[in-house]
């Protein structure tokens, strides 16, 4: 029963994180931040890139990410040939 426990926890502490609610970057962890809509105080965990494709896992969780989004919204951002706007989340998806 033991092995089993530790099994499961190995398999939760290593899966990566999926559209996972968060009211913070800390609800997300190392190389994701939490993407709010525009005034918005919760919103979903997503891998931030350090350039198209390559994951930047040394970002940390920001301080400021506690507050809710007070940013209008934009109507429309070009983004990088294979990405989309996403007008919910304000940024640049896959």
């Amino acid at each position: 029963m033991k092995t089993i426990t530790i099994m499961l926890f190995m398999v939760f502490l290593f899966s990566p994180i999926v559209a996972f609610c968060c009211s913070s970057d800390f609800d997300c962890g190392i190389g994701y931040k939490c993407a709010k809509g525009s005034y918005q105080s919760t919103g979903v965990c997503v891998q931030v890139e350090r350039s198209l494709g390559v994951p930047d896992v040394t970002r940390m969780p920001k301080t400021d990410s506690i507050y809710p989004n007070m940013k209008p919204a934009k109507a429309y951002q070009s983004c990088p040939i294979g990405y989309n706007w996403s007008y919910d989340l304000q940024m640049c998806v896959r």
